[in-house]
């Protein structure tokens, strides 16, 4: 791989041959070359204005002839946003100003950094017929002078504007036909206590456009004195999983002095722990880079143990000052959080002695891992079972059958006899963890409700149909009973309450359904009507109203003339 520019190397040899291995030679070391931009070994960067153009470009403004400059997303170097302008097949003169930027005195490699994109119509013969160039101000912008190509350190410019058409013609400038992104560089070292401005200025001319000019990333910096220093955050990392569900945890370094290498270990833990990161790790002052850990929890926690916790230790320790150590912690929790929901929370069923009747429930594991649920029946009379233990998975539903057996006989002048119980789930891997729910069951001996048979009528739309219905006890026990009626259409019953009825004893009631006038001709709705005993929801008997609506006359007035 490349190496990085500007940084120390150490190195040493060996020998191997067919006699056998030799020792390490003594350990040399070189230097790369600094590189434009770079702060020379012994030197940090200093940075005065930096702006990636992602946060509104504040400060920078534009103008000129056919102004085109705005941000855009269409090519960036980083981040979301570049500064773009359009080179058009007509005359234009677009300009791009900085915000004003405060050069310290007595500092070194004082420099502009940037990275351009450029697809900009060129010359054949040499030169440039569209072109785009630096300018600087010291005097908010009362003049401006073109940066010369002394000073452009790995980009000079391209040639010379060879049309008269165009406002910057015969300028210096650029013109890549395309030239991909490139790092700008630029010195700055002679306007060293000033305050500047920098303008980029995009000139065409009246034919052939291209896509233009993109600038990104804008950095003003210096070199000052520094030391090996570096930064690791965060100082601990503390992260929550399910058992079996790995996680990473994540460390920055950054170097904010000498560019350094940096030696990276992890140590303790009793859960399998993966350093992720290549180690060592070079940083060049100013960089920084992220550390990654892996931690794999094991699959399954002892039983009815909620939490388990597992630790390590990140150490990252410099290659060059032995004074440069720096830790952090990373912790792991394994967590575990039962759940348990039950519906609904009451069920009532009706039966026959020596019946044995079902109470259905939906048990629902609510919590984020699998549990294995309890269920179990207490509080009743009548022999009642269940099965248990139910195993679900983490958000996953099953019905639960309660069966109940209704003694053969009831006591002696009992109507209606009533058992209940309680059913309670509970979790496998914490037993507080609970979820209720009530069934009641009742039991009677010759009960009975009769209504008769369905019937139907018809009736014109905004009218009502008028249905007599009997209701009789058919049962051997004096009893009252409850109507409701239900349907689309609305209806009205007589009475909601007959009785008391002895046995066989029959009461007439009516119900007027009435056609709304919005009904279609000839479409029919059904009322429910529905009795019930005063003993037991259970005990009731339902018949049916079938209402056709009929059309309805209209009398229009006849006019003579």
């Amino acid at each position: 791989g490349d190496l990085t520019s500007n940084m120390r190397y150490y190195w040493r040899v060996k020998s191997t041959n067919a006699c056998g291995e030799s020792a390490y030679s003594p350990v040399f070391s070189f230097v790369t070359l600094t590189a434009p931009g770079d702060c020379p070994i012994g030197t940090i960067p200093q940075v005065y204005t930096t702006d990636n153009l992602d946060t509104g470009a504040a400060g920078w403004t534009h103008n000129g002839t056919g102004d085109s400059w705005a941000l855009s997303s269409t090519r960036v170097h980083s981040g979301v946003y570049a500064y773009h302008a359009d080179n058009p097949a007509v005359a234009s003169d677009q300009r791009l100003v900085s915000p004003p930027v405060s050069l310290p005195g007595g500092v070194s490699n004082l420099t502009l950094q940037y990275w351009n994109y450029q697809s900009i119509e060129s010359r054949l013969n040499g030169g440039c017929w569209d072109g785009g160039l630096l300018e600087i101000t010291t005097d908010d912008g009362l003049t401006w002078n073109q940066v010369q190509d002394t000073d452009l350190l790995t980009d000079p410019y391209d040639g010379t504007l060879a049309s008269s058409t165009n406002p910057a013609y015969p300028a210096s400038a650029w013109c890549g036909d395309p030239q991909d992104w490139l790092k700008s560089v630029v010195q700055l070292d002679a306007y060293a206590g000033q305050t500047v401005q920098f303008r980029y200025r995009l000139g065409t001319d009246t034919s052939i456009g291209r896509e233009g000019w993109y600038i990104d990333d804008f950095v003003v910096q210096s070199c000052v004195p520094g030391q090996y220093e570096a930064v690791l955050n965060p100082i601990s990392s503390t992260l929550s999983t399910l058992p079996g569900q790995p996680v990473t945890h994540t460390f920055t370094i950054s170097n904010t002095g000498f560019g350094d290498v940096y030696h990276v270990l992890v140590d303790g833990g009793n859960w399998t722990t993966t350093l992720l990161t290549q180690t060592p790790l070079a940083l060049g002052a100013g960089q920084t880079a992220q550390v990654q850990v892996l931690v794999e929890p094991p699959p399954v926690l002892f039983e009815q143990v909620l939490t388990g916790m597992d630790a390590f230790t990140l150490t990252v320790q410099s290659q060059y000052s032995s004074t440069l150590i720096m830790t952090s912690t990373g912790a792991t929790r394994s967590e575990i959080h039962p759940g348990i929901a039950l519906s609904p929370v009451e069920s009532n069923v009706h039966g026959i002695p020596g019946d044995v009747i079902t109470h259905t429930f939906t048990l629902t594991n609510s919590g984020d891992f699998s549990d294995a649920i309890n269920l179990e029946i207490s509080g009743n009379a009548w022999n009642s079972f269940v099965t248990s233990p139910v195993v679900l998975a983490a958000g996953d539903s099953q019905n639960i059958a309660v069966r109940v057996m209704i003694p053969s006989s009831l006591p002696e002048d009992t109507i209606i006899a009533t058992d209940g119980l309680t059913l309670t789930a509970a979790s496998a891997w914490d037993v507080k963890v609970t979820a209720e729910a009530k069934a009641i069951t009742q039991a009677s001996t010759d009960l009975a409700v009769s209504l008769g048979g369905d019937q139907s009528a018809s009736a014109l739309i905004g009218t009502s149909a008028w249905y007599s219905f009997t209701i009789t006890n058919a049962g051997i026990y004096t009893d009252a009973y409850t109507l409701a009626a239900s349907g689309v259409w609305t209806s009205d019953l007589s009475t909601a309450v007959t009785g008391p009825l002895s046995p066989g004893e029959s009461i007439t009631f009516t119900l007027e359904v009435h056609v709304p006038l919005d009904a279609a001709m000839n479409t029919s709705q059904q009322v429910i009507i529905t009795a019930t005993s005063g003993y037991s929801t259970g005990v009731f008997d339902q018949t049916n109203a079938v209402t056709t609506a009929l059309w309805r006359p209209l009398y229009l007035p006849e006019i003579w003339q």
